[in-house]
């Protein structure tokens, strides 16, 4: 199906209140992954969503719509080296994002230009110059055309082509398909395909040009009848009036869209092939391999409750630094202390009975060839009930 490869959650932002604002938030943060060669940072989306917010919006509901954005499937974090967090954005959400700001500025499909780019790389094929690369790009703008001109017999906003210049390309892509023989044969038979869309496309335009051609019905006999009745000055100064309802006006370009019947259209009939054993098998192990993680949130917890034990809060370099007072074993086996620190890092919002801070000064630390910024790992107080209390 279209849409088993996106998540079910996807378009929830356009259907949910506010749906302009989440739209404006989604075009901002992909205009700004156009100018940035790395991926967005945590505070750089939060400034971004602010700029689309009212000025009595706080940071938390920036916060909040930034964790509902990465739940939808349009964000993905990512942990840096640094233990911070970043954003991308997934392929399929700029894809669409790619798709919808080019739907916005509403231009039309530049038909001509996949022509001369289509006959540019048969000729360079021709002279053996990257053959089989050549073929296969040509082989795929092909398509991308065959879709831009349905795209056209579909809009008649954008039925001006120029027809000449096309059918001159058109028989200068035939010319050299013939040169290449079987390799260039499916090109040349969506070529046929092409011509019947420019054929209808051709006949539509000309539809279009004739209903839009209304002729002005002269003056009625009453209203003539009317001004030769006004008209007994023998001065004449009504004749032009009367002989311009007489002319007739032909409107090339009315604004109203002519009233003629569509034409049938009949769609290609596309089948979509099934995944392969092997690309099913793939999926699989690499689910398999997600479920079967190493280092659960549980185990995260555990060694949370570990390394603080009695204590309210300590600091990362002390656990790398000193790494022998832990009874659970998490930290003993030489090799993952650090492993487990980004997972400490990573899993510190809280919801496993610690938060992790940043501390005012920078310090690094470095261990086994690692290093990382200091932070600080504090314990959640759990609230003590109060004491109950006996009246004797």
């Amino acid at each position: 199906m279209l849409l088993n490869a996106l998540p079910t959650s996807l378009f929830n932002p356009f259907t949910a209140p506010g749906a302009d604002v989440y739209a404006n938030i989604l075009a901002g943060l992909f205009a700004e992954t156009q100018r940035r060669p790395q991926p967005l940072s945590r505070n750089l989306v939060l400034d971004i969503i602010l700029s689309h917010l009212a000025k009595s919006e706080t940071l938390a509901r920036a916060q909040d719509i930034l964790n509902y954005l990465e739940r939808c499937g349009w964000l993905r974090p990512e942990v840096q080296t640094d233990f911070t967090r970043a954003y991308t954005l997934p392929a399929h959400a700029f894809e669409l994002l790619q798709i919808l700001s080019k739907t916005a500025t509403d231009e039309p499909p530049p038909v001509e230009g996949l022509m001369v780019a289509i006959h540019d790389l048969l000729q360079a094929a021709a002279r053996g110059e990257g053959r089989e690369a050549r073929l296969a790009e040509a082989g795929r703008l092909t398509s991308q055309l065959q879709a831009e001109l349905k795209k056209i017999q579909h809009n008649p906003a954008w039925h001006q082509l120029n027809f000449e210049a096309l059918a001159q390309l058109r028989q200068d892509i035939l010319n050299t398909t013939a040169k290449h023989g079987e390799a260039a044969a499916p090109i040349e038979g969506d070529f046929q395909a092409i011509d019947r869309l420019l054929n209808e496309i051709e006949s539509r335009q000309r539809a279009l040009a004739e209903s839009a051609k209304t002729e002005a019905q002269p003056a009625s006999a009453q209203l003539i009848r009317i001004l030769n009745f006004l008209s007994s000055d023998p001065s004449g100064l009504t004749d032009s009036l009367i002989n311009l309802y007489h002319l007739e006006v032909f409107d090339s370009e009315p604004l109203a869209f002519p009233s003629f019947p569509p034409f049938p259209f009949i769609p290609d009939s596309v089948s979509i092939p099934s995944p392969s054993t092997s690309a099913a098998k793939a999926a699989q192990r690499e689910t398999a391999r997600q479920l079967n993680r190493p280092v659960s949130r549980e185990r995260v917890r555990r060694l949370a409750q570990s390394i603080l034990r009695d204590r309210s809060e300590i600091r990362a370099a002390d656990i790398v630094l000193s790494g022998s007072a832990d009874p659970s074993g998490l930290l003993s086996v030489a090799g993952q202390t650090l492993p487990l620190l980004i997972f400490l890092r990573a899993y510190g919002d809280g919801s496993l009975g610690y938060h992790v801070e940043e501390l005012e000064e920078f310090t690094w630390v470095e261990a086994g060839g690692v290093g990382f910024r200091d932070f600080l790992v504090k314990g959640e107080t759990p609230n003590e009930p109060e004491p109950i209390r006996s009246e004797l």
